[in-house]
């Protein structure tokens, strides 16, 4: 179902060929999202990003979301990627967003986004949006607050060994 939100169409994701039909777009913002990542190692591959699409539309699709925001000629413009992040011990049930992406060629395709899985959340029984960024800086957090209406609760520390 495609639907059209201040002028823009925002459609999701559901099947495989879904997926492929997408799937440069996809790739395009998986090469965007590798550049900010602090080490080589955190850098997500073209496979694990198709495995994890597809797990996503087949094989939890009600636990899962996938939207593409596209302008009136079908151009896309953002995607949002988010899917079920419960903990089993857990009462709150959350929603992870995996990746938010914009080519920035709209002020508001990436915020539509957002929006739009928001609502499918609150209609699917989540309670809390989640979502993970290697970029920590202070403006990048007021920006998240801000646009996106979420707050900081956690700093995430890791170390290789």
């Amino acid at each position: 179902m495609i639907s059209n939100v201040e002028g823009l169409l925002v459609q999701r994701v559901t099947t495989y060929g879904g997926v492929l039909d997408n799937w440069p777009f996809f790739l395009e913002g998986l090469g965007r999202l590798n550049d900010i990542v602090t080490t080589k190692s955190d850098a997500v591959d073209a496979g694990t990003l198709l495995r994890f699409l597809l797990d996503c539309v087949v094989g939890r699709p009600t636990e899962s979301a996938i939207y593409i925001v596209s302008s009136k000629n079908g151009k896309p413009l953002s995607y949002i990627i988010a899917a079920d992040n419960s903990d089993t011990y857990h009462k709150t049930k959350s929603l992870l967003v995996y990746a938010i992406y914009s080519n920035k060629k709209s002020k508001t395709a990436s915020r539509i986004a957002f929006d739009t899985v928001e609502r499918w959340a609150k209609m699917s029984g989540y309670e809390e949006i989640q979502a993970y960024s290697p970029r920590a800086s202070g403006a990048f957090l007021r920006f998240v607050k801000r646009f996106f209406g979420m707050s900081f609760k956690l700093t995430f520390l890791s170390k290789k060994i």
